[in-house]
């Protein structure tokens, strides 16, 4: 809570490190969007492979879509990305996965429900395929856009690195005499 004197060379890293991390946090809330995007699309597919009609899928597609682009504003909204920050971040994904099982479950039992009452063998290979077809339908719609979305969270990895190694230098000492620590990466 007190402020530390700082030489000009210390200065220079500080100020280094503050622009680096200014530069890095949009970088951070756009990976975050673009993976959130990835998983509701993911979601989606399979929720509307099991509605009922093309009525019930539209819909569905919708409130999934609601749901990401909330769960999204969330993110982008965000000012403060510090350790204390992770448990409300994990909160909003869970209240989201919540809502995301909901709709599928729902779905998927409505489906199994009525093909179960059908008595219907056509209406049961019919369901049996459409759940088939889901791993290779969402594993094409998300595998490219996921590729690169690793590509980019590791360049920003790198970038993460390059801020410790920025942090490394600075020789100024905090009261304790321990070395200032903003920037911690666990391995």
């Amino acid at each position: 809570g007190k402020p530390l004197a700082l030489n000009a060379a210390d200065r220079a890293l500080v100020a280094d490190l503050e622009r680096s991390i200014r530069r890095i946090i949009p970088q951070v809330k756009s990976l975050a969007a673009d993976a959130v995007a990835i998983a509701y699309e993911a979601v989606a597919h399979v929720s509307t492979a099991f509605a009922a009609n093309a009525h019930e899928a539209r819909e569905s597609a919708e409130r999934i879509a609601r749901s990401a682009e909330e769960l999204k504003d969330s993110i982008n909204a965000r000012q403060d990305w510090g350790r204390s920050s992770e448990h409300e971040i994990e909160q909003l994904i869970e209240g989201s996965v919540g809502a995301l099982i909901g709709e599928i479950v729902g779905n998927v039992t409505a489906q199994a429900v009525r093909v179960a009452l059908s008595d219907d063998p056509s209406a049961l290979a019919e369901l049996e395929a459409r759940a088939g077809s889901i791993e290779k339908n969402v594993e094409q719609a998300v595998e490219s856009r996921s590729r690169e979305l690793e590509a980019r969270a590791d360049a920003l990895c790198r970038q993460v690195r390059d801020l410790d190694a920025i942090e490394s230098r600075i020789s100024a000492r905090l009261p304790d005499g321990a070395a200032i620590n903003l920037v911690r990466i666990d391995d």
